[in-house]
């Protein structure tokens, strides 16, 4: 026997506090849209298969209120802005990333600001490229 905080407990054997379970268990993660509802059908079998149980769920989640109208996927939380690298899509009232090679936008086709210049490369967002930056080498 061994002594744990106090009490003796039997060598080799533990107390479990949850039940007996004989399938691992399964998760599933799915999106719910903001300001939306899903319905949600569940089956459940017995380890033998000879009982099964449904379970309807009606999911609701709310939308973001008006002082912070944008859900910021990174942070997790309605934002009044989006992070740099983010816009805020008013459609879908929500931050997305944007385009590659942008550094800040206020649309995924209207780059702000260029990625900082390197020893490779250059990188400018000219009026004629519609918003988006052009790399150049850099010469040697």
């Amino acid at each position: 026997q061994e002594e744990a905080e106090g009490e003796l407990v039997p060598r080799g054997r533990r107390l479990v506090e949850s039940g007996e379970f004989q399938y691992p268990t399964k998760d599933y993660v799915f999106p719910i849209p903001l300001d939306t509802t899903r319905a949600v059908d569940i089956r459940v079998t017995s380890a033998d298969g000879s009982h099964k149980g449904y379970y309807a769920l009606i999911i609701t989640r709310e939308g973001c209120p008006q002082e912070r109208n944008i859900f910021d996927p990174l942070s997790k939380e309605c934002v009044r802005f989006c992070a740099t690298g983010f816009f805020a899509n008013d459609m879908v009232g929500r931050c997305e990333r944007c385009k590659i090679g942008c550094v800040n936008c206020v649309g995924y086709r209207q780059c702000v600001q260029c990625p900082p210049d390197n020893r490779q490369y250059r990188f400018a967002l000219p009026d004629y490229n519609n918003g988006t930056c052009v790399r150049t080498p850099r010469p040697f």
